[in-house]
Protein backbone atom coordinates (compact mmCIF):
# COMPACT_ATOMS: atom_id res chain seq x y z
CA UNK A 1 0.00 0.00 0.00
CA UNK A 2 2.49 2.53 -1.26
CA UNK A 3 0.34 5.60 -0.53
CA UNK A 4 0.35 4.83 3.20
CA UNK A 5 3.38 5.80 5.28
CA UNK A 6 1.98 4.76 8.68
CA UNK A 7 2.56 1.00 9.19
CA UNK A 8 -0.20 0.68 11.76
CA UNK A 9 -2.79 2.15 9.38
CA UNK A 10 -1.44 0.06 6.51
CA UNK A 11 -1.94 -3.15 8.52
CA UNK A 12 -5.52 -2.18 9.42
CA UNK A 13 -6.41 -1.33 5.80
CA UNK A 14 -4.86 -4.57 4.54
CA UNK A 15 -6.69 -6.57 7.20
CA UNK A 16 -10.07 -5.10 6.16
CA UNK A 17 -9.46 -5.87 2.49
CA UNK A 18 -8.07 -9.34 3.21
CA UNK A 19 -10.86 -10.58 5.49
CA UNK A 20 -13.48 -8.88 3.30
CA UNK A 21 -12.24 -10.63 0.14
CA UNK A 22 -11.34 -14.04 1.57
CA UNK A 23 -14.42 -14.23 3.85
CA UNK A 24 -12.72 -16.91 5.97
CA UNK A 25 -8.99 -16.75 6.68
CA UNK A 26 -6.61 -18.20 9.27
CA UNK A 27 -4.19 -16.34 11.50
CA UNK A 28 -1.29 -17.83 9.50
CA UNK A 29 -2.72 -16.32 6.29
CA UNK A 30 -3.18 -12.95 7.98
CA UNK A 31 0.36 -13.07 9.40
CA UNK A 32 1.78 -13.76 5.93
CA UNK A 33 -0.28 -10.99 4.34
CA UNK A 34 0.60 -8.38 6.95
CA UNK A 35 4.23 -9.60 7.16
CA UNK A 36 4.23 -9.44 10.95
CA UNK A 37 4.25 -11.63 14.07
CA UNK A 38 1.29 -13.47 15.65
CA UNK A 39 1.34 -10.92 18.44
CA UNK A 40 1.01 -8.04 15.96
CA UNK A 41 -1.84 -9.90 14.21
CA UNK A 42 -3.72 -10.17 17.54
CA UNK A 43 -3.10 -6.49 18.27
CA UNK A 44 -4.25 -5.42 14.78
CA UNK A 45 -7.43 -7.50 15.04
CA UNK A 46 -8.24 -5.89 18.41
CA UNK A 47 -7.62 -2.44 16.94
CA UNK A 48 -9.92 -3.18 14.02
CA UNK A 49 -12.62 -4.42 16.42
CA UNK A 50 -12.47 -1.02 18.16
CA UNK A 51 -12.78 0.76 14.80
CA UNK A 52 -15.81 -1.37 13.90
CA UNK A 53 -17.48 -0.55 17.23
CA UNK A 54 -17.39 3.13 16.25
CA UNK A 55 -19.63 2.41 13.23
CA UNK A 56 -22.61 1.92 15.52
CA UNK A 57 -23.55 -1.37 13.82
CA UNK A 58 -23.44 -5.03 14.87
CA UNK A 59 -20.53 -5.71 12.51
CA UNK A 60 -17.64 -7.53 14.20
CA UNK A 61 -14.73 -9.90 13.55
CA UNK A 62 -15.58 -13.46 14.59
CA UNK A 63 -13.55 -16.66 14.75
CA UNK A 64 -15.24 -19.96 13.86
CA UNK A 65 -14.57 -23.48 15.10
CA UNK A 66 -11.81 -23.90 12.49
CA UNK A 67 -9.96 -20.82 13.82
CA UNK A 68 -10.88 -18.82 10.73
CA UNK A 69 -11.64 -15.11 10.93
CA UNK A 70 -14.50 -13.39 9.12
CA UNK A 71 -16.86 -10.40 9.40
CA UNK A 72 -20.25 -11.00 10.98
CA UNK A 73 -23.15 -8.76 9.86
CA UNK A 74 -20.86 -7.41 7.15
CA UNK A 75 -21.81 -3.94 5.91
CA UNK A 76 -19.69 -2.80 2.93
CA UNK A 77 -20.74 0.81 3.26
CA UNK A 78 -19.64 0.95 6.89
CA UNK A 79 -16.38 -0.82 6.01
CA UNK A 80 -15.69 1.81 3.36
CA UNK A 81 -16.37 4.51 5.94
CA UNK A 82 -13.86 2.86 8.30
CA UNK A 83 -11.32 2.72 5.48
CA UNK A 84 -11.81 6.41 4.69
CA UNK A 85 -11.34 7.32 8.35
CA UNK A 86 -8.15 5.26 8.51
CA UNK A 87 -6.73 6.66 5.26
CA UNK A 88 -7.11 10.23 6.44
CA UNK A 89 -5.14 9.48 9.60
CA UNK A 90 -2.07 9.14 7.35
CA UNK A 91 -0.16 12.41 6.84
CA UNK A 92 0.79 11.78 3.21
CA UNK A 93 -2.78 10.86 2.26
CA UNK A 94 -3.89 14.22 3.65
CA UNK A 95 -1.03 15.95 1.82
CA UNK A 96 -1.87 14.37 -1.57
CA UNK A 97 -5.55 15.14 -1.01
CA UNK A 98 -4.71 18.84 -0.56
CA UNK A 99 -2.39 18.99 -3.59
CA UNK A 100 -5.18 18.86 -6.22
CA UNK A 101 -6.31 22.37 -5.25
CA UNK A 102 -3.09 23.82 -6.72
CA UNK A 103 -2.73 26.13 -3.69
CA UNK A 104 -0.78 23.82 -1.41
CA UNK A 105 1.59 25.43 1.10
CA UNK A 106 3.99 22.99 2.75
CA UNK A 107 4.61 25.32 5.72
CA UNK A 108 0.91 25.71 6.47
CA UNK A 109 0.35 21.94 6.05
CA UNK A 110 3.18 21.18 8.51
CA UNK A 111 1.81 23.65 11.06
CA UNK A 112 -1.78 22.46 10.68
CA UNK A 113 -0.88 18.79 11.24
CA UNK A 114 1.84 19.39 13.89
CA UNK A 115 4.69 17.86 11.88
CA UNK A 116 8.35 18.75 11.94
CA UNK A 117 10.00 19.48 8.59
CA UNK A 118 12.27 16.45 8.95
CA UNK A 119 9.28 14.15 9.59
CA UNK A 120 7.41 15.62 6.63
CA UNK A 121 10.31 15.10 4.21
CA UNK A 122 10.98 11.62 5.56
CA UNK A 123 7.36 10.64 4.86
CA UNK A 124 7.41 12.38 1.49
CA UNK A 125 10.41 10.25 0.52
CA UNK A 126 8.38 7.10 1.32
CA UNK A 127 5.79 7.85 -1.37
CA UNK A 128 8.36 8.30 -4.13
CA UNK A 129 7.81 4.70 -5.39
CA UNK A 130 4.09 5.45 -5.67
CA UNK A 131 4.75 8.57 -7.73
CA UNK A 132 7.28 6.73 -9.91
CA UNK A 133 4.62 4.11 -10.73
CA UNK A 134 2.65 6.97 -12.32
CA UNK A 135 5.78 8.55 -13.91
CA UNK A 136 5.47 11.55 -11.58
CA UNK A 137 7.44 13.49 -8.97
CA UNK A 138 6.87 16.48 -6.71
CA UNK A 139 8.64 19.68 -7.74
CA UNK A 140 11.13 20.43 -4.89
CA UNK A 141 10.20 24.09 -4.33
CA UNK A 142 6.49 24.34 -5.14
CA UNK A 143 5.54 20.67 -4.42
CA UNK A 144 3.39 20.56 -7.53
CA UNK A 145 3.20 17.27 -9.40
CA UNK A 146 5.52 17.13 -12.40
CA UNK A 147 4.75 14.77 -15.29
CA UNK A 148 2.43 14.30 -18.23
CA UNK A 149 -1.06 15.62 -17.62
CA UNK A 150 -2.90 12.33 -18.24
CA UNK A 151 -0.57 10.62 -15.72
CA UNK A 152 -1.39 13.28 -13.13
CA UNK A 153 -5.11 12.76 -13.70
CA UNK A 154 -4.98 8.95 -13.43
CA UNK A 155 -2.90 9.37 -10.24
CA UNK A 156 -5.52 11.61 -8.65
CA UNK A 157 -8.32 9.33 -9.80
CA UNK A 158 -6.71 6.17 -8.36
CA UNK A 159 -5.88 8.03 -5.15
CA UNK A 160 -9.31 9.56 -4.51
CA UNK A 161 -11.23 6.49 -5.66
CA UNK A 162 -9.30 4.24 -3.30
CA UNK A 163 -9.61 6.63 -0.37
CA UNK A 164 -13.16 7.97 -0.78
CA UNK A 165 -14.78 5.96 -3.61
CA UNK A 166 -18.04 3.97 -3.67
CA UNK A 167 -20.09 7.06 -2.80
CA UNK A 168 -18.76 7.37 0.77
CA UNK A 169 -17.64 11.00 0.46
CA UNK A 170 -17.19 13.61 -2.26
CA UNK A 171 -13.55 14.81 -1.98
CA UNK A 172 -13.46 17.63 -4.54
CA UNK A 173 -13.91 21.41 -4.25
CA UNK A 174 -16.27 21.34 -7.26
CA UNK A 175 -19.89 20.69 -6.20
CA UNK A 176 -21.06 17.15 -6.97
CA UNK A 177 -24.32 18.45 -8.45
CA UNK A 178 -22.33 20.63 -10.86
CA UNK A 179 -20.24 17.59 -11.90
CA UNK A 180 -23.50 15.75 -12.61
CA UNK A 181 -24.68 18.64 -14.79
CA UNK A 182 -21.42 18.52 -16.76
CA UNK A 183 -21.63 14.76 -17.22
CA UNK A 184 -25.36 14.37 -18.00
CA UNK A 185 -25.31 15.60 -21.66
CA UNK A 186 -22.18 13.53 -22.39
CA UNK A 187 -23.75 10.35 -20.98
CA UNK A 188 -26.96 11.01 -22.90
CA UNK A 189 -25.12 11.62 -26.19
CA UNK A 190 -23.18 8.36 -25.84
CA UNK A 191 -26.31 6.47 -24.66
CA UNK A 192 -24.43 5.16 -21.63
CA UNK A 193 -26.30 2.67 -19.47
CA UNK A 194 -24.63 3.08 -16.08
CA UNK A 195 -25.06 1.74 -12.58
CA UNK A 196 -24.90 4.22 -9.70
CA UNK A 197 -21.32 3.13 -8.90
CA UNK A 198 -20.23 3.53 -12.54
CA UNK A 199 -21.78 7.00 -12.59
CA UNK A 200 -19.88 7.87 -9.41
CA UNK A 201 -16.64 6.67 -11.01
CA UNK A 202 -17.14 8.92 -14.04
CA UNK A 203 -18.12 11.89 -11.87
CA UNK A 204 -14.69 11.57 -10.21
CA UNK A 205 -13.07 11.74 -13.65
CA UNK A 206 -15.18 14.75 -14.66
CA UNK A 207 -14.33 16.59 -11.42
CA UNK A 208 -10.59 15.97 -11.85
CA UNK A 209 -10.68 17.05 -15.50
CA UNK A 210 -12.64 20.19 -14.66
CA UNK A 211 -10.28 21.21 -11.84
CA UNK A 212 -7.12 20.58 -13.87
CA UNK A 213 -8.46 22.40 -16.94
CA UNK A 214 -9.52 25.32 -14.75
CA UNK A 215 -5.92 25.53 -13.50
CA UNK A 216 -4.68 25.64 -17.12
CA UNK A 217 -3.43 22.07 -17.42
CA UNK A 218 -4.31 20.29 -20.68
CA UNK A 219 -3.63 16.82 -22.10
CA UNK A 220 -1.75 16.04 -25.30
CA UNK A 221 -3.28 14.55 -28.45
CA UNK A 222 -3.13 10.75 -28.45
CA UNK A 223 -3.97 9.38 -31.92
CA UNK A 224 -6.76 9.41 -34.49
CA UNK A 225 -8.17 5.96 -33.76
CA UNK A 226 -11.52 7.19 -32.46
CA UNK A 227 -14.86 7.03 -34.29
CA UNK A 228 -15.08 10.43 -36.04
CA UNK A 229 -18.82 10.82 -35.46
CA UNK A 230 -18.30 10.24 -31.74
CA UNK A 231 -15.59 12.92 -31.54
CA UNK A 232 -17.96 15.39 -33.21
CA UNK A 233 -20.77 14.43 -30.85
CA UNK A 234 -18.48 14.79 -27.83
CA UNK A 235 -17.39 18.29 -28.91
CA UNK A 236 -21.02 19.31 -29.20
CA UNK A 237 -22.12 17.97 -25.81
CA UNK A 238 -19.08 18.69 -23.63
CA UNK A 239 -19.16 22.44 -24.23
CA UNK A 240 -19.66 23.45 -20.59
CA UNK A 241 -16.86 21.17 -19.44
CA UNK A 242 -14.41 22.36 -22.11
CA UNK A 243 -15.38 26.02 -22.44
CA UNK A 244 -12.14 27.25 -20.81
CA UNK A 245 -9.99 25.09 -23.12
CA UNK A 246 -8.47 26.99 -26.08
CA UNK A 247 -10.07 25.83 -29.34
CA UNK A 248 -6.76 24.79 -30.91
CA UNK A 249 -6.16 22.15 -28.19
CA UNK A 250 -9.77 21.19 -27.42
CA UNK A 251 -9.46 17.96 -29.44
CA UNK A 252 -6.96 16.56 -26.92
CA UNK A 253 -9.46 16.99 -24.07
CA UNK A 254 -12.14 15.33 -26.20
CA UNK A 255 -9.80 12.39 -26.74
CA UNK A 256 -9.24 12.22 -22.99
CA UNK A 257 -13.01 11.94 -22.48
CA UNK A 258 -13.21 9.21 -25.13
CA UNK A 259 -10.44 7.25 -23.43
CA UNK A 260 -12.21 7.28 -20.05
CA UNK A 261 -15.72 6.75 -21.48
CA UNK A 262 -15.56 4.93 -24.83
CA UNK A 263 -12.49 2.94 -23.76
CA UNK A 264 -13.38 2.44 -20.13
CA UNK A 265 -12.25 -1.00 -18.89
CA UNK A 266 -15.27 -1.08 -16.56
CA UNK A 267 -18.06 -0.40 -19.06
CA UNK A 268 -19.81 -2.75 -21.50
CA UNK A 269 -21.08 -0.80 -24.51
CA UNK A 270 -23.80 -1.84 -26.94
CA UNK A 271 -22.87 -3.82 -30.06
CA UNK A 272 -23.00 -0.77 -32.38
CA UNK A 273 -20.51 1.26 -30.33
CA UNK A 274 -18.24 -1.78 -29.91
CA UNK A 275 -18.18 -2.37 -33.68
CA UNK A 276 -17.50 1.33 -34.37
CA UNK A 277 -14.55 1.38 -31.97
CA UNK A 278 -13.10 -1.83 -33.44
CA UNK A 279 -13.43 -0.47 -36.98
CA UNK A 280 -11.66 2.82 -36.13
CA UNK A 281 -8.71 1.00 -34.56
CA UNK A 282 -8.53 -1.56 -37.35
CA UNK A 283 -8.41 1.26 -39.90
CA UNK A 284 -5.40 2.81 -38.16
CA UNK A 285 -3.83 -0.59 -37.31
CA UNK A 286 -3.17 0.55 -33.75
CA UNK A 287 -0.86 -1.38 -31.44
CA UNK A 288 -3.80 -1.97 -29.10
CA UNK A 289 -5.88 -3.46 -31.93
CA UNK A 290 -3.06 -5.85 -32.90
CA UNK A 291 -2.63 -6.99 -29.28
CA UNK A 292 -6.41 -7.38 -28.97
CA UNK A 293 -6.62 -9.58 -32.08
CA UNK A 294 -3.91 -11.91 -30.80
CA UNK A 295 -5.36 -12.09 -27.30
CA UNK A 296 -8.93 -12.61 -28.57
CA UNK A 297 -7.74 -15.53 -30.76
CA UNK A 298 -5.94 -17.11 -27.79
CA UNK A 299 -9.04 -16.77 -25.58
CA UNK A 300 -11.37 -18.12 -28.28
CA UNK A 301 -9.13 -21.16 -28.70
CA UNK A 302 -9.03 -21.84 -24.98
CA UNK A 303 -12.75 -21.24 -24.36
CA UNK A 304 -13.98 -22.48 -27.76
CA UNK A 305 -16.84 -24.52 -26.32
CA UNK A 306 -18.06 -21.63 -24.13
CA UNK A 307 -18.04 -18.68 -26.59
CA UNK A 308 -20.47 -18.21 -29.47
CA UNK A 309 -19.71 -15.79 -32.33
CA UNK A 310 -21.70 -12.87 -30.91
CA UNK A 311 -20.16 -13.22 -27.44
CA UNK A 312 -16.67 -13.48 -28.96
CA UNK A 313 -17.24 -10.23 -30.91
CA UNK A 314 -18.43 -8.37 -27.81
CA UNK A 315 -15.52 -9.75 -25.84
CA UNK A 316 -13.03 -8.60 -28.49
CA UNK A 317 -14.53 -5.10 -28.43
CA UNK A 318 -14.20 -4.88 -24.67
CA UNK A 319 -10.64 -6.23 -24.81
CA UNK A 320 -9.85 -3.32 -27.10
CA UNK A 321 -11.31 -0.89 -24.53
CA UNK A 322 -9.08 -2.39 -21.84
CA UNK A 323 -5.99 -2.18 -24.06
CA UNK A 324 -6.67 1.37 -25.31
CA UNK A 325 -7.12 2.59 -21.74
CA UNK A 326 -4.08 0.67 -20.55
CA UNK A 327 -1.72 1.95 -23.25
CA UNK A 328 -2.93 5.54 -22.91
CA UNK A 329 -2.26 5.75 -19.17
CA UNK A 330 0.60 3.17 -18.99
CA UNK A 331 0.90 3.24 -15.20
CA UNK A 332 2.49 0.48 -13.16
CA UNK A 333 0.24 0.53 -10.11
CA UNK A 334 -2.31 -1.84 -8.60
CA UNK A 335 -3.81 -1.42 -5.16
CA UNK A 336 -3.58 -4.02 -2.41
CA UNK A 337 -7.31 -4.60 -2.83
CA UNK A 338 -6.80 -5.51 -6.51
CA UNK A 339 -3.93 -7.88 -5.71
CA UNK A 340 -6.06 -9.65 -3.11
CA UNK A 341 -9.01 -9.79 -5.53
CA UNK A 342 -6.81 -11.51 -8.12
CA UNK A 343 -5.75 -14.16 -5.58
CA UNK A 344 -9.37 -14.78 -4.61
CA UNK A 345 -10.47 -15.06 -8.27
CA UNK A 346 -7.75 -17.65 -8.86
CA UNK A 347 -9.08 -19.73 -5.96
CA UNK A 348 -12.77 -19.44 -6.86
CA UNK A 349 -12.60 -19.62 -10.65
CA UNK A 350 -9.58 -21.81 -11.49
CA UNK A 351 -10.82 -22.86 -14.95
CA UNK A 352 -11.27 -19.25 -16.07
CA UNK A 353 -8.03 -17.98 -14.53
CA UNK A 354 -6.03 -20.86 -15.99
CA UNK A 355 -7.32 -20.05 -19.49
CA UNK A 356 -6.75 -16.30 -19.07
CA UNK A 357 -3.21 -16.79 -17.75
CA UNK A 358 -2.36 -19.22 -20.56
CA UNK A 359 -3.69 -16.84 -23.24
CA UNK A 360 -1.86 -13.90 -21.67
CA UNK A 361 1.45 -15.77 -21.56
CA UNK A 362 0.98 -16.89 -25.17
CA UNK A 363 0.47 -13.32 -26.39
CA UNK A 364 3.50 -12.03 -24.50
CA UNK A 365 5.61 -14.93 -25.78
CA UNK A 366 4.69 -14.19 -29.41
CA UNK A 367 5.56 -10.50 -29.36
CA UNK A 368 6.75 -7.88 -26.88
CA UNK A 369 3.80 -5.68 -25.92
CA UNK A 370 5.17 -3.01 -23.53
CA UNK A 371 1.85 -1.73 -22.21
CA UNK A 372 0.82 -5.28 -21.20
CA UNK A 373 3.96 -5.70 -19.07
CA UNK A 374 2.82 -3.21 -16.42
CA UNK A 375 0.30 -3.46 -13.60
CA UNK A 376 -0.69 -7.01 -14.45
CA UNK A 377 -2.89 -7.59 -11.38
CA UNK A 378 -5.54 -5.03 -12.41
CA UNK A 379 -5.24 -6.14 -16.05
CA UNK A 380 -5.74 -9.84 -15.29
CA UNK A 381 -8.76 -9.07 -13.09
CA UNK A 382 -10.42 -7.30 -16.04
CA UNK A 383 -9.65 -10.27 -18.32
CA UNK A 384 -11.14 -12.77 -15.84
CA UNK A 385 -14.30 -10.69 -15.34
CA UNK A 386 -14.57 -10.29 -19.11
CA UNK A 387 -14.54 -14.05 -19.72
CA UNK A 388 -16.97 -14.57 -16.85
CA UNK A 389 -19.32 -12.00 -18.43
CA UNK A 390 -19.36 -13.28 -22.01
CA UNK A 391 -18.50 -17.00 -21.83
CA UNK A 392 -21.08 -19.68 -21.08
CA UNK A 393 -19.47 -20.73 -17.81
CA UNK A 394 -21.54 -23.88 -17.51
CA UNK A 395 -19.87 -25.28 -20.63
CA UNK A 396 -16.36 -25.00 -19.21
CA UNK A 397 -16.76 -28.33 -17.44
CA UNK A 398 -19.11 -31.28 -17.64
CA UNK A 399 -22.40 -31.05 -15.69
CA UNK A 400 -22.75 -32.85 -12.39
CA UNK A 401 -24.75 -36.06 -12.79
CA UNK A 402 -27.26 -36.44 -9.95
CA UNK A 403 -29.89 -39.16 -9.61
CA UNK A 404 -33.15 -38.72 -7.69
CA UNK A 405 -35.09 -41.70 -6.37
CA UNK A 406 -38.23 -41.09 -4.33
CA UNK A 407 -40.98 -43.23 -2.85
CA UNK A 408 -43.39 -40.56 -4.17
CA UNK A 409 -42.77 -41.68 -7.76
CA UNK A 410 -41.63 -40.14 -11.09
CA UNK A 411 -43.90 -37.06 -11.09
CA UNK A 412 -42.57 -35.94 -7.70
CA UNK A 413 -39.00 -36.72 -8.80
CA UNK A 414 -39.43 -34.54 -11.91
CA UNK A 415 -40.72 -31.61 -9.85
CA UNK A 416 -37.84 -31.96 -7.40
CA UNK A 417 -35.43 -32.10 -10.35
CA UNK A 418 -36.71 -28.75 -11.67
CA UNK A 419 -36.46 -27.16 -8.23
CA UNK A 420 -32.88 -28.39 -7.81
CA UNK A 421 -31.87 -26.88 -11.16
CA UNK A 422 -33.51 -23.58 -10.19
CA UNK A 423 -32.14 -23.41 -6.64
CA UNK A 424 -28.53 -24.60 -7.02
CA UNK A 425 -25.80 -22.50 -8.69
CA UNK A 426 -24.28 -25.44 -10.59
CA UNK A 427 -24.62 -27.00 -14.02
CA UNK A 428 -26.64 -30.13 -13.22
CA UNK A 429 -27.80 -33.15 -15.17
CA UNK A 430 -30.52 -34.54 -12.91
CA UNK A 431 -31.87 -38.02 -13.69
CA UNK A 432 -35.04 -39.49 -12.22
CA UNK A 433 -35.98 -43.16 -11.86
CA UNK A 434 -37.68 -43.03 -15.29
CA UNK A 435 -34.90 -41.28 -17.23
CA UNK A 436 -32.25 -43.37 -15.46
CA UNK A 437 -33.78 -46.59 -16.81
CA UNK A 438 -34.66 -45.16 -20.25
CA UNK A 439 -31.40 -43.34 -21.01
CA UNK A 440 -29.02 -45.77 -19.26
CA UNK A 441 -27.52 -42.81 -17.42
CA UNK A 442 -23.87 -42.60 -16.43
CA UNK A 443 -22.61 -43.15 -12.91
CA UNK A 444 -23.85 -40.17 -10.84
CA UNK A 445 -21.73 -37.92 -8.66
CA UNK A 446 -24.22 -38.62 -5.88
CA UNK A 447 -27.77 -39.88 -5.32
CA UNK A 448 -30.58 -37.98 -3.61
CA UNK A 449 -33.31 -40.14 -2.09
CA UNK A 450 -36.03 -40.16 0.55
CA UNK A 451 -36.22 -43.94 0.73
CA UNK A 452 -33.93 -46.82 1.65
CA UNK A 453 -31.35 -47.22 -1.08
CA UNK A 454 -28.92 -50.10 -1.61
CA UNK A 455 -25.40 -49.24 -0.46
CA UNK A 456 -23.07 -48.29 -3.31
CA UNK A 457 -19.40 -48.03 -2.45
CA UNK A 458 -18.58 -45.69 -5.37
CA UNK A 459 -21.45 -43.23 -5.01
CA UNK A 460 -22.45 -40.87 -2.18
CA UNK A 461 -26.08 -41.13 -1.08
CA UNK A 462 -27.83 -38.09 0.41
CA UNK A 463 -30.93 -39.05 2.40
CA UNK A 464 -33.58 -36.33 2.56
CA UNK A 465 -37.15 -35.88 3.74
CA UNK A 466 -40.18 -35.36 1.52
CA UNK A 467 -40.52 -32.49 0.92
CA UNK A 468 -36.88 -31.44 1.56
CA UNK A 469 -36.16 -29.28 4.60
CA UNK A 470 -33.79 -26.31 4.62
CA UNK A 471 -31.18 -28.58 6.17
CA UNK A 472 -31.66 -31.04 3.28
CA UNK A 473 -31.06 -28.28 0.72
CA UNK A 474 -27.90 -27.24 2.52
CA UNK A 475 -26.60 -30.82 2.46
CA UNK A 476 -27.40 -31.18 -1.24
CA UNK A 477 -25.54 -27.91 -1.95
CA UNK A 478 -22.54 -29.07 0.08
CA UNK A 479 -22.35 -32.27 -1.97
CA UNK A 480 -22.64 -30.27 -5.21
CA UNK A 481 -19.81 -28.00 -4.07
CA UNK A 482 -17.61 -30.97 -3.13
CA UNK A 483 -18.11 -32.83 -6.41
CA UNK A 484 -17.86 -29.64 -8.49
CA UNK A 485 -14.47 -28.98 -6.90
CA UNK A 486 -13.37 -32.55 -7.64
CA UNK A 487 -14.45 -32.20 -11.28
CA UNK A 488 -12.43 -28.97 -11.68
CA UNK A 489 -9.36 -30.56 -10.07
CA UNK A 490 -9.70 -33.50 -12.48
CA UNK A 491 -9.89 -31.17 -15.51
CA UNK A 492 -6.87 -29.16 -14.35
CA UNK A 493 -4.87 -32.35 -13.75
CA UNK A 494 -5.70 -33.67 -17.24
CA UNK A 495 -4.66 -30.36 -18.80
CA UNK A 496 -1.41 -30.35 -16.87
CA UNK A 497 -0.64 -33.90 -18.01
CA UNK A 498 -1.49 -32.93 -21.59
CA UNK A 499 0.82 -29.89 -21.45
CA UNK A 500 3.65 -32.00 -20.04
CA UNK A 501 3.16 -34.57 -22.82
CA UNK A 502 3.20 -31.83 -25.48
CA UNK A 503 6.34 -30.33 -23.93
CA UNK A 504 8.14 -33.71 -23.97
CA UNK A 505 7.03 -34.31 -27.56
CA UNK A 506 8.44 -30.94 -28.65
CA UNK A 507 11.74 -31.68 -26.93
CA UNK A 508 11.99 -35.01 -28.73
CA UNK A 509 11.17 -33.36 -32.06
CA UNK A 510 13.90 -30.78 -31.43
CA UNK A 511 16.47 -33.46 -30.74
CA UNK A 512 16.29 -33.70 -26.96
Amino acid sequence: MDMLTDKRIERLVKLIHFIGAKENCTKAEIRKTLACSDRTVDYTIKELEKELQQTGTDMAIVRNAHNQYSFSNKDDRQLNEVLRRLFFQDDMVRFIGCSLSGRLSVDSFIQKHFLSRSTFFRKLHKIKPLLHAFHLRFEPRTFKLIGKEHHIRIFYFCFFWEVTGSGIAWPFSIEKQFAKQLFAPIAKAMKLNLSSLQTERFLYWIAIQWLRVKQGHFTDLYDEAFPSDLQTKMLAHAGELLKTVPENIRSSEVQFLLIILLNSPFLYHDAELVASNLAANQLHRTEEWRATRRFARALKKWFSNALDEEAAQRMEGHLLQIHRNKRYFSVNYSSFKERIQLDVLQERHPLITEGVFAAFEKVLAEEMVPFLQMDQAALLIRYILLVYTFADIEKLNEPLNIHIFSSEGPVYEQKLSKRMNAALPYHLNVQTSVTYTRDKAEMPAFIVTDTLFPYHEKVDVVYIQSPPTNQDWRRIQQHCEKHHKRAIESILLKRKEQQETEHLFKREMNGG
